[in-house]
């Protein structure tokens, strides 16, 4: 299921301590060579799955991230506001906040009903790539000509 998906994934060194929602197809898809009756696809039982890398919501670093988990940042104790994550990003965002590198599928594990698994058979693309936190700089003028205080 994608639940089971997702409970792995999140438990990755390379995602932990932030996480990914995980979600697939409700049914089954048919895939692989249209060389079937009709001209239809040889294969059944496949899903298209989607993975989002949660990571790109500020929270206080400084604050123990326990149960009270903000959605798209990470779970676990304090940490000093000016530690990063291997990336560059500082810990205030999740560890995967940016435009991450595609995952990979490693189709060894991979089968098809005729033995025969495609080169094409498992094919991993980006719908939207990541952002970076905000960043830049700004000015800000407040006329307080009108203000008696």
């Amino acid at each position: 299921s994608a639940e089971d998906v997702e409970n792995a994934l999140n438990e990755l060194i390379s995602i932990s301590p932030s996480v990914v929602t995980v979600s697939r197809t409700t049914g089954q898809i048919k895939t692989g060579p249209a060389n079937g009756l009709g001209g239809l696809s040889t294969q059944v039982g496949g899903y298209e799955w989607s993975i989002t890398f949660a990571s790109n919501v500020w929270r206080d670093p400084s604050a123990v991230h326990d149960s009270s988990f903000v959605p798209g940042n990470w779970v676990g104790g304090s940490v000093d506001p000016s530690d990063t994550w291997e990336t560059g990003f500082p810990k205030a965002w999740g560890k995967n906040v940016g435009n991450v590198p595609l995952i990979e599928c490693i189709d060894s594990g991979l089968s098809t009903s005729s033995g025969i698994f495609p080169n094409d058979g498992c094919v991993v693309s980006e719908l939207v790539a990541g952002t970076s936190p905000l960043g830049g700089q700004f000015k800000v003028c407040l006329d307080t000509l009108g203000n008696d205080n």
